[in-house]
């Protein structure tokens, strides 16, 4: 459980060690070009900035006092989404606070960023004086929370920021990597598909690639955001990574009439009969922060659509594959 860090707190230092603490002091604008409103902080212009005092007295009046954050690793900030402001974040300690001089640790932050994070200076970190954010250029950004804690404890809080994805749903696909459209439902265009396959037998040439479904017969045919259809590939998982987005498009390419029952996801190996690949597993990850109604299927009455596609007969040639008679080359296009 998190406790409030406060000036007046020292005691709780001691017996918080090694326990990340919240930050509650607020910060405070430098002047002009740079506004604080609360945890919002808006930069109207470069090199402006804010920062969050931390010592006791004051050093021209020889009271000064560092704080104590010998028991810990970092100091971290982090933000909501939408942030526009490239920042730098600097951490000042007593001697340099006294001198005037600028921070020894600092780290940086692009626009969009949802945390940044400064290591303390080993040699200095028993007299912290305060830590501030500076701009880089205009923009504005909106603090959720900072804090001071280890380095395990801030590696995590990076994870934590920077994984915008909740925990992956898994799809089922049939024995030709088809899924129906209707799997799609209820998910943002920003939704994360991952399909992975995996390569056995040695490192070889892999053919890869999502196209629609042709018919409910297993037919496929290739076409709009299809994925790199031949590479070079190591023994091992490998994973491709789409959006629902691009999911789309694959099915919107595809003729009216069949474009849109759904996706295939095709794989095939090269390398003389050594490299062999397997389907592994179909997942979708949905956005933490999407509460909308997502994709829906086009297709009247799909959802009803519950018959596995039929047994289709296969035949490998040295040009390709036959499925029911139809040739297809290896990157999955249908020949004549």
């Amino acid at each position: 459980m998190k406790k409030f860090f406060t000036l007046i707190a020292a005691a709780m230092m001691a017996v918080c060690a090694n326990a990340s603490v919240a930050i509650t002091n607020a910060f405070n604008s430098w002047g002009d070009g740079c506004t604080v409103d609360g945890n919002k902080i808006s930069f109207t212009a470069a090199w402006k900035g804010a920062g969050c005092w931390l010592a006791t007295g004051d050093a021209k009046a020889g009271t000064y006092a560092g704080y104590d954050m010998s028991a810990y690793d970092y100091i971290w900030v982090t933000f909501a989404k939408g942030g526009t402001a490239t920042l730098n974040m600097v951490i000042q300690y007593g001697s340099e606070c006294v001198a005037g001089a600028s921070g020894t640790s600092s780290a940086s932050a692009d626009a969009g960023a949802f945390i940044v994070g400064a290591a303390l200076d080993e040699a200095q970190k028993a007299d912290v004086s305060q830590f501030f954010l500076q701009s880089k250029a205009a923009g504005d950004i909106e603090i959720t929370g900072a804090y001071v804690g280890t380095k395990a404890e801030y590696e995590a809080a990076v994870k934590e920021a920077t994984d915008i994805y909740k925990a992956p749903v898994a799809l089922a696909f049939d024995e030709w990597g088809q899924v129906l459209a209707s799997a799609f439902n209820g998910y943002s265009d920003d939704a994360k598909v991952e399909f992975t396959f995996e390569v056995t037998g040695a490192t070889g040439y892999v053919g890869w690639g999502a196209g629609t479904i042709k018919s409910l017969d297993g037919s496929v045919e290739f076409g709009g955001a299809n994925s790199n259809s031949i590479q070079i590939k190591n023994e091992g998982e490998n994973v491709m990574t789409m959006t629902l987005s691009q999911i789309k498009d694959i099915l919107n390419a595809g003729p009216s009439e069949y474009g849109q029952y759904g996706v295939c996801f095709n794989v095939w190996g090269f390398n003389s009969g050594a490299c062999t690949v397997t389907r592994k597993s179909l997942t979708i990850s949905e956005l933490k922060d999407f509460d909308g109604e997502g994709y829906k299927d086009p297709t009247t009455g799909i959802e009803a659509v519950e018959a596995a596609p039929a047994a289709q007969k296969v035949i490998k040639t040295s040009k390709g594959i036959i499925k029911n008679g139809v040739k297809y080359n290896f990157a999955g296009q249908r020949v004549k």
